[in-house]
Parts: structure tokens; sequence; C-alpha cells
């Protein structure tokens, strides 16, 4: 019989918790899936350990794909599964058993969205505060992204939402597109382009999913050509949203006159994007800018923020919010 949910689930060879995540899927109360594990482990060790799992339980499929890059490794699975709703576990990862199940009747429920992911919680202890801190407050901003609208206005920011958490519906893969390999997160350009199409994406409030960190999944934050690539990417789909939501279009008003903003504005200026004037704490009239409290009233012009701050962008938010301004529509924050 034919599964109802494929779980795609791809492993390089390195045990960790790979057993823990598995146990997570055989134990889900949604019983009508297949769990396909993508090996792609340099040696036969990693295929020999997975293949212990298949022998327990025929709902575990074995795919081989050596020495495959990450997207390569999501594009097999994915078309290798046979169900019409594709769900995605990441091996150091464990996660609540009614996950399936409720995602499933979600999307059952609501022909309109074509993703739906779920709040998370961190199951690893970290030692180094300045990192706790850092993943603390990404979870926390991640989780507080549910709606469709929410996911959209954030999306410049960082991925709304961690892709292993996602169940899609597989005719999504055929009408926009596999993921793609690149100097960026392949699942973050994947939403992104997804998004631009018009696909409606949702997020179950409910921490249904164990994230384990490791340094890895931020490793884009310490890899300057990672991190470029990750800018040009953002920029790349945020220009293409803004010639379709910019009244003003190609021109904007940027909050953030120093260094850092200034260089990320750079890339979408090359791609034809100029800016009206800049907004810092401080005027400086001969290079455009202008002091925050002297913003023109809403309705003419759109700002970009380039704040990277999570604190001072919430704050920045705020202040347009009570000037007037639309998110989305006004103004739109990036980082």
């Amino acid at each position: 019989m034919q599964p109802k949910v494929s779980i795609v689930m791809p492993f390089c060879g390195r045990e960790g918790s790979f057993a823990r995540s598995v146990d997570s899927i055989l134990s889900q109360t949604f019983e009508s899936f297949e769990l396909i594990i993508v090996d792609s482990s340099a040696d036969d060790s990693g295929y020999a350990f997975s293949s212990n799992f298949a022998m327990h339980d025929k709902r575990i499929k074995i795919l081989e794909v050596k020495g495959k890059s990450l997207a390569a490794c999501l594009n097999a699975g994915t078309e290798y599964s046979t169900a019409p709703l594709v769900a995605f576990m990441h091996p150091l990862d464990t996660c609540s058993p009614y996950r399936i199940e409720k995602q499933f009747n979600y999307l059952m429920a609501h022909a309109d969205i074509g993703l739906v992911a779920c709040q998370v919680t961190n199951s690893v202890e970290i030692h180094i505060a300045d990192e706790q801190e850092r993943v603390s407050q990404f979870l926390n901003w991640t989780n507080r992204i549910i709606a469709h609208d929410d996911i959209l206005v954030n999306r410049f920011i960082e991925t709304p939402f961690m892709w292993p958490t996602a169940m899609v519906r597989k005719e999504l893969f055929l009408s926009m597109g596999n993921f793609i390999d690149g100097d960026f997160p392949v699942d973050f350009e994947l939403v992104l382009r997804w998004l631009d199409s018009g696909v409606k994406m949702y997020k179950i409030p409910e921490p249904m999913y164990n994230w384990a960190y490791t340094h890895d999944r931020f490793n884009y934050t310490g890899d300057r050509f990672f991190e470029q690539g990750l800018f040009e990417l953002k920029s790349r789909y945020l220009f293409e949203w803004l010639a379709r939501n910019n009244p003003f279009h190609p021109e904007v008003a940027v909050w953030g006159a120093g260094k850092s903003s200034r260089q990320r504005f750079y890339i979408l200026h090359e791609l034809g994007i100029s800016a009206k004037f800049f907004i810092d704490l401080r005027a400086n009239p001969e290079h455009k800018v202008i002091q925050y409290q002297h913003i023109p009233p809403a309705g003419r012009h759109f700002i970009l923020s380039y704040i990277s701050n999570r604190a001072a962008r919430e704050k920045i938010r705020a202040f347009l919010v009570e000037l007037g301004y639309t998110e989305g529509k006004d103004f739109i924050c990036i980082a």
C-alpha cells in the first residue's frame, strides 16, 4: 500500500544521535509513512549502520548516493519518495510522536497551503555563553513567525523556519524546482524561490521538533565566502520582490548608514536599486543621511532597514509602525 507521507533523512555516516532520530520517527502516531534514509557516507560503514534499522521495519528504505552534496541528497530522496506529501528530518534531531500526524492533518484541511512547518526547541546544552545567547535569540525569533504573512515579511532576515521541520506537497518540486547547489544555504534558497512564486506556507504553533545545535548548522556566520553568498541570495530575491511591491521602484530609502549596512545595500544597488537617502542616529547631509526623527510621513518612499541587531530592529519596526508605516507595504527589514 502506498504511504501517505514520505520522510527524507540525509545521513552522512556519523552515528551520533541517529538511532534516537530514527526511533522518534518510528514512534509516530501516524503510521502510513516511509522513511527514506539517504546515505551519502564515503564508505560502506554508514550503509551497514543504517541498514540495521531497515531490517527491523519495512517502512525504512535506504538510498545510497555516495559523496553527494546536501542538495543532491535532498533531491534524490524527494525523487525516490512515493507519497504525495514529503516531510524532512535531520539525523541529529528528534521530533514529537504527534508531528507527522498534525502536519498531515493540517495540509489535508488547508488545500491552499503548500508547506507546513512547526516550532522548535533546542535539545543540546550550549556551554559557550555568546553562542547560547545567539541560538536562544534565533529560536525565540523563528518560533514567533507563524502565519504566511509573517513568513513573507521576515524572509529577508533569516530563514523563517527550520527546513527539517517542513512537510510539503511533492507536486511543488515538480512545478517550482528542486534544491540548487551554491554558496548559500540550499534550503533557504528553495524557500525564497517558492515564496517568490506564490507558495503559501504556515507554521503550526507547537514545538514538535527537537533541534540539536552544532557549529556547522550556523557555518555561514563564520565563513565569509558563504556569508557573501547568503547576502547575494537574499538581495536577488529582494530585488524581484521590490520590483513588484515598491511603488517607487527602483528608488528606496535605507535605514543604516554604517559600513556594514552600505556594503549589504551595495549588492542590491548593483542590481539596479538606488538610495534616495540613508537614515541613522545622526544626520550627515554630505552623504545623504537624515536623522531618524526626521523621516517623512508614510507613503512618500519605501524603506529598507539593514539593521541586523535584533533588539534595534524591533525598535525600528515599532517606531515606523507608530509613524503609520505598514510592514511589507512601506518598509521591510533585511539582515
